[in-house]
């Protein structure tokens, strides 16, 4: 019998992937490469909160704007490209996980708008104390949100294979 994978599921693995790259570049020197890692894994925590936001039983997609904030699905419309915000899905989020610490995830995200939209003080400054911050926290959620998954082993573990990838 084929298993088909949920949206959930997929949503997921593609996250996954983005905090093993985070991961593997979040303790280079280059501070490129660290911007890079900063972008990746906020990207990862996003999709990762979306993933346990409709595995639970929410809708996060083409909203109309009065509900992109009350999670409420009210169209399917294509025409709609619009998905519930990060600060939403962190406030549903922390709702369901309330271990979460919702202030240091805030605040990586913020560090992410600013690399991403390019307040030049904060370019130049090493990351690597903020990745080392966020990333535990990271993990408790991923941890939380997915009980059957090991942060150790879908995400640690696997940088080794980024590594190998890269060196060939």
């Amino acid at each position: 019998m084929v298993r088909r994978t949920k949206k959930w599921e997929e949503i997921l693995k593609f996250a996954e992937w983005l905090a093993i790259y985070g991961k593997h570049y979040s303790h280079n020197s280059n501070f490129e490469e660290q911007r890079i890692a900063v972008v990746l894994l906020d990207q990862s925590i996003e999709l990762m909160m979306k993933a346990f936001l409709i595995k639970v039983g929410y809708v996060v997609e083409y909203f109309s704007k009065e509900n992109v904030n009350r999670g409420l699905k009210e169209t399917d419309s294509f025409g709609e490209e619009k998905t519930i915000e990060f600060l939403s899905a962190l406030k549903l989020v922390k709702e369901k996980i309330p271990s979460i610490d919702k202030k240091e995830i805030k605040h990586f995200h913020q560090l992410r708008n600013k690399i991403y939209h390019g307040v030049k003080i904060e370019l130049m400054k090493n990351k690597v104390l903020e990745m080392d911050n966020f990333i535990p926290e990271l993990k408790k959620f991923y941890e939380s949100a997915f009980e059957d998954r090991s942060f150790e082993s879908n995400i640690i573990d696997r940088v080794s294979e980024v590594r190998d990838r890269s060196y060939r």
